[in-house]
Parts: C-alpha cells; sequence; structure tokens
C-alpha cells in the first residue's frame, strides 16, 4: 500500500511538471495574444514562422488584431521591409514589401514581430525568377553574304526551346535560316549558333522565340540586308515592312537612285523613306564578334534623285521605324492619315530628290510637304487630291512646273500654297477649286507664273492678291470681258479665252 501511494505521487508530480513545462513554452513561442488573430494566412504563418513570397515581389499584407500591441524588431534588409499599420478590417496589419528577385539564387530575410512584448521570428523566403536573358535581341546589320551568328545568353535555362517565325508576322519560307548548334559552358549561360544562307534578294527579318518552364518568353529579331540596285522596285504588301526589305546596311542604301514603290504605306514606311531620301546617314557598324560589340560609325551620302510612289496607298499608324544603325537626327517628326500625305513630309534639307510622282490615290497633301526641295523641276498634283495645304511647295527654288490635271477634283488651295519662290511656266485652277482668302485660304497668294489657265465662268472675288503683271491670263470662252473688269484678275498683261 505504501509503494503504491508513492508511485501515486511520483506521477502526479511528472504530470504537474509535464504541464507546466508545456505552458512554458508556449509563452515563449506563441504568445497567448496572438491566438487571437482571426486572418487564417496570418495565424498560419505565425505558427510556422515562415513564409514565401513570389519571385517578382509585391506588398503582401496579413491581418492581425486591435486588443495587442503590435511591433517589429527587423534584421537591415536591401530587398525586404516590414512594418504595422492600421487596418480597417483587423485593426492591425503586418506589412512585408519585396523587390523582385532578378539574382540567380534564392534569397532569405528574417525578422522578429513582437506581442506584448513577445517575440515571434519570422523567415522570408523568396525564389528567383525563372528567366531567360539575352546579351543583345537583335541582329540588325547581318550581311547579304552566308554567315553565321551566335547568340548569346545572360542566362539559359537546361530545357529551353525555339521557334523561327517571320520577323514582320508574314507567310513565308525560313529555310535560310537554321540553328546549327547550342550549349553552354558556366553556370547558366548559354549560345545558340545560327546558320544563316547569303541573300541575294531585298532585305529579310526573322524572329526567333525562345521557351522554357517557368520562364516568360523572349523573342531575337534577325535582319539581313540583302541587295539594292540602281533602278529598285519594293512592293511594300503589308504596312511597316519597308525597313526590312531596304535593309540595316547604309552602304546598300547608297546604290539607289531611282526608287519605285508599290503596296501600302503607314507612318513608319514614311519614316524610314523619309530616312533614305536625306543626303547622308549616320550608319553604325557592329563586328561580327558579339562578345566584344566593337562598334565603328560612319557617314554615308545617299543620292536617291527619282521617286515613283504612284501605285502607293498611304494608311495611318504604325509608329516608329525601329531601325538601329541607320540614323540621322530629323526634327520634323511624322504622323499620316489615310490617303494623306502628312505635314513636313518631304521637308528635308539638302534632299537630293529630283523628282517625284505621287499616289494616285492621294487625297490631301499636307503643310510644308515639299517645303525647300531644291531639286524638284516639276511635280503632278494627282487627280484626286482635294486638299492642297498651306505652305505645301513654299520656297523650291529650282521648281518650275506644277501640273493640275484638267479633271482634277481640288477643292481647297492653302494660305501660299503655291509660293514657290519661283516663276513658275504655267498654273491651271480647275473649277471645282474654292476661292477664298482668310488667314488659312488665297489661291493666289504669292503665286508668281507665266501663264495662269482658270476655268471659272464667273470671276472669283479676290481682295488680297491678285495676278501678276506680267503674267497671261487664260480664261473660258465668252469670259474675257468679266475678267478685264474684275478686281485682282485685271492685272494680267493680257487675258486671252481658251
Amino acid at each position: 500500500m505504501k509503494k503504491v501511494s508513492c508511485y501515486l505521487l511520483l506521477m502526479s508530480i511528472l504530470c504537474i511538471l509535464t504541464v507546466l513545462t508545456a505552458c512554458h513554452g508556449n509563452d515563449e513561442s506563441v504568445p497567448i495574444g496572438i491566438h487571437n488573430v482571426t486572418d487564417p494566412e496570418a495565424q498560419q504563418l505565425l505558427n510556422q514562422g515562415k513564409m514565401t513570397i513570389d519571385p517578382k515581389g509585391g506588398e503582401v499584407k496579413f491581418g492581425l488584431n486591435a486588443e495587442d500591441e503590435w511591433t517589429i524588431n527587423d534584421e537591415e534588409c536591401s530587398w525586404c521591409h516590414f512594418k504595422i499599420e492600421r487596418d480597417a478590417n483587423y485593426g492591425f496589419a503586418l506589412v512585408v514589401d519585396a523587390t523582385e528577385n532578378d539574382t540567380e539564387d534564392k534569397r532569405y530575410a528574417s525578422f522578429r514581430l513582437l506581442c506584448n512584448g513577445k517575440p515571434v521570428s519570422v523567415t522570408i523566403a523568396q525564389d528567383y525568377i525563372r528567366c531567360i536573358k539575352l546579351e543583345y535581341d537583335n541582329f540588325d546589320n547581318v550581311p547579304a553574304d552566308e554567315s553565321d551568328v551566335s547568340i548569346c545568353f545572360n542566362r539559359l535555362p537546361a530545357n529551353v526551346t525555339w521557334k523561327i517565325t517571320d520577323g514582320n508576322s508574314m507567310a513565308g519560307h525560313m529555310d535560310w535560316l537554321t540553328v546549327d548548334k547550342a550549349g553552354s559552358s558556366l553556370k547558366n549561360n548559354g549560345f545558340v549558333k545560327l546558320h544563316i544562307d547569303k541573300n541575294t534578294g531585298l532585305g529579310r527579318k526573322a524572329a526567333i522565340t525562345f521557351s522554357a518552364d517557368d520562364a516568360e518568353d523572349v523573342t531575337v529579331t534577325i535582319l539581313q540586308s540583302g541587295t539594292l540596285h540602281s533602278n529598285q522596285y519594293i512592293n511594300v504588301e503589308h504596312p511597316g515592312t519597308l525597313s526590312t526589305f531596304l535593309g540595316d546596311n547604309a552602304y546598300e542604301w547608297a546604290k539607289v537612285d531611282t526608287l519605285r514603290l508599290g503596296g501600302m504605306l503607314d507612318d513608319r514606311d514614311m519614316k524610314v523613306l523619309r530616312m533614305l531620301l536625306h543626303p547622308m546617314v549616320s550608319y553604325k557598324r557592329v563586328s561580327s564578334d558579339r562578345a566584344y560589340y566593337i562598334t565603328v560609325t560612319e557617314q554615308v551620302a545617299l543620292n536617291v534623285k527619282h521617286l515613283d510612289m504612284s501605285d502607293c496607298e498611304i494608311t495611318s499608324g504604325g509608329g516608329n521605324y525601329d531601325g538601329h544603325a541607320i540614323h540621322w537626327m530629323d526634327e520634323n517628326d511624322y504622323k499620316g492619315e489615310i490617303n494623306t500625305l502628312g505635314k513636313n513630309a518631304f521637308n528635308i534639307t539638302r534632299c537630293p530628290l529630283q523628282s517625284i510622282i505621287l499616289p494616285k490615290a492621294l487625297h490631301e497633301i499636307g503643310s510644308y510637304a515639299f517645303h525647300l526641295l531644291e531639286g524638284i523641276r516639276s511635280i503632278t498634283i494627282p487627280v484626286n487630291v482635294r486638299v492642297l495645304d498651306s505652305y505645301a511647295l513654299f520656297n523650291c527654288p529650282n521648281l518650275v512646273e506644277i501640273i493640275i490635271p484638267k479633271d482634277s477634283k481640288l477643292e481647297i488651295i492653302g494660305y501660299n500654297a503655291l509660293f514657290t519662290g519661283t516663276t513658275l511656266e504655267d498654273v491651271y485652277f480647275p473649277s471645282t477649286v474654292e476661292v477664298v482668302e482668310d488667314a488659312d485660304h488665297c489661291v493666289l497668294g504669292h503665286v508668281t507664273a507665266k501663264r495662269i489657265h482658270v476655268k471659272w465662268a464667273t470671276p472669283p472675288e479676290l481682295e488680297k492678291f491678285g495676278v501678276a503683271k506680267k503674267c497671261t491670263l487664260y480664261v473660258p470662252k465668252g469670259t474675257a470681258e468679266l475678267y478685264r473688269n474684275a478686281k485682282g484678275w485685271n492685272r494680267a498683261k493680257e487675258i486671252v479665252e481658251e
């Protein structure tokens, strides 16, 4: 009996000690106030003492409670920050804010959350972003000759795959470019070697898209220059592709004397065309060994004298010319509309152009479109043009002939649109032209011509400007006397019916 009593007493003491030890451990690891946290994610964080944050970083919020006092004792961390702030739903909230992990390793941070002065240690883990990193994402000056190109990567996962497509999103055979070899030499580094066939035609573009598990796709563009000729025809079947056909070799551009264009031109095409019409461009050649990326910048003279756009249509949009190797500082940005030659279209200082044939479908010619074209001697306004905007042909020092067809649909001539600064041989005004003299319109504003031909049965009223005194005026049959008595028109040296 005595032995049994001692045994029971001993067991009772052991039970009490076990309970006390458990309670003490609970107080040390999880303060009593934490049991009042109702946010399940916060409760899980506090119970486990650890969390994983997205590799892309961002802010994560955990709801605490309002009954207890919460503070943070954190270790200094450059990529992750912690704070306690007021919260409408829970009273207090723990906020963890991390940056994107663009390193090549998983990283950790830790802090101590204090509830009423009692600590809970928390560790934050952030994995690195699984990604493909390129040294260069474009190869815009691949020569026309057969060659090999190595695409180098700063980070290349082992499970990478690739797909080759046309760089202009057009259907086409891509058998001119093949992947010859792929490999890696250092951790996360690699290369893909391409074999490119000789190009005997116009420039061409390919896009190679690399993919890997848990990584965003990356795309490399390959632009191979072609061979251009003195008399060159290019059909821009898809808007925005003229730069591809021209290539990015300024010495090929320099071969072109006459350029004939067909197809559809958007803002990108017009911008590269404007670049081609400059007298000189800056050309940045890159060494074939991209490991060293040696560049040589040269000035290359261009000399496009004749431009035929008769079979083109002009559309809007498309953004900027995306060339990388050929540049010129252009103070006049271009923006066009459908069937409209935009403002400053060919306003290019010292442009070597001597003749231009405009698109048949053109409806409007913007202001300053041909400003300071020094080499142009004659220009024909297409029959469908309805608007010739202000200063369109301003200060063209050698222009002597503006041809407006007899069946022209021209309606509006902007202020000083025909102010060429020269004496024209002939100017024709169809009866469709509305004669308005205001701040934006003036048919005869500074027009100097040897002969002016008009088709109005009744002389329009003129207040600001009249015909030049040395001009011969040709009028419809039976209207000569009307014009001889009309202000502004009666200044003509001679009025002849035709």
